[in-house]
């Protein structure tokens, strides 16, 4: 069945372009070579679905997603069955990477994304480029690792065993020195020092920021519940990454906090100490990044800056 991110009009004429799909292979089938794409065909492949369709603004966000997202699959699998291991392979993988992060950004509050399956492919194509030898940009791979693993200490034991031999240089410094921060509960050099990374480890941190909030605020509800003691909801926004007083109140109906007529936040112990599901939202210091740059050229070139 032909898409309809597939089809094309031009001068009142229909065209199709048409990209394989993925499909699981069944048990037993021995896939032929001349059955699979060529590595420059999976590169073409990859950039025309970056550069023409997830630019068709006339389709909604979740729909070009969810048909770039399978299409991308089926050239990973493709690479997967032909064994590539080259630059160009480890290029896709790196274009890959950028459009999951960035995707999982836009759609954070969207009720018809599916984050956990965005998580895993994730994981896959980074273990992939970090496995690369033709990967040259290690520093900053790593440093998206690292910060997706950041309450995973064994996997941040991993990342410090290959620190000697990567050039501790930017953005891999800076995101130790968040790792430290976290490892010292240190919540508002965390914030600070996010908010200057670069955009690829921005993104790769934000579904790890909820997490970090309901740690703080779950601290301040034991360090601050004492009798008459508020603390302004103005002095909480300037050091935490809260867009407004609106994301305070979707802890405080979670019961996680609670804000009295004239702002100020009460802390206290009794307040839930349950599991919450992460809330999470965007970020108007990311916005304006994409604002200032073409979402296509960060994906495909320019994700190193």
């Amino acid at each position: 069945m032909v898409n309809s991110l597939e089809k094309f009009v031009n001068n009142s004429k229909i065209e199709y372009n048409l990209v394989k799909e993925y499909g699981r292979p069944a048990a037993g089938k021995i896939t032929k070579s001349n059955e699979l794409r060529t590595i420059d065909t999976l590169l073409k492949t990859t950039n025309y679905l970056i550069r023409e369709v997830y630019t068709r603004q006339n389709f909604d966000y979740v729909s070009r997603y969810e048909f770039i997202f399978d299409r991308l699959r089926s050239v990973r699998q493709d690479m997967v069955i032909a064994r590539y291991n080259s630059e160009k392979s480890n290029k896709i993988h790196e274009i890959i990477l950028c459009f999951y992060l960035l995707a999982d950004y836009k759609l954070c509050t969207s009720n018809k994304y599916d984050e956990f399956i965005n998580f895993q492919h994730v994981k896959e194509v980074l273990n992939m480029i970090l496995s690369s030898s033709f990967c040259t940009k290690k520093s900053w791979f790593y440093s998206v690792y690292l910060l997706m693993n950041l309450k995973n200490l064994k996997s941040a034991n991993q990342v410090l065993k290959v620190w000697k031999d990567i050039s501790l240089e930017y953005p891999l410094d800076e995101c130790i020195s968040l790792c430290k921060a976290y490892l010292n509960r240190n919540y508002v050099r965390i914030f600070k020092i996010y908010k200057n990374l670069p955009l690829l480890c921005q993104l790769a941190f934000h579904r790890r920021i909820p997490e970090i909030e309901i740690e703080m605020i779950k601290i301040m509800n034991v360090a601050y519940s004492f009798k008459n003691s508020k603390y302004s909801v103005e002095n909480f926004l300037k050091i935490t990454l809260f867009n407004g007083r609106h994301s305070l109140e979707k802890y405080e109906e979670k019961n996680l906090l609670a804000i009295d007529k004239d702002d100020n936040i009460l802390f206290a112990k009794h307040h839930s100490q349950n599991d919450i599901n992460n809330i999470r939202e965007r970020f108007d210091f990311i916005d304006n990044k994409l604002a200032d740059m073409t979402e296509v050229d960060f994906i495909l070139e320019s994700y190193a800056v």
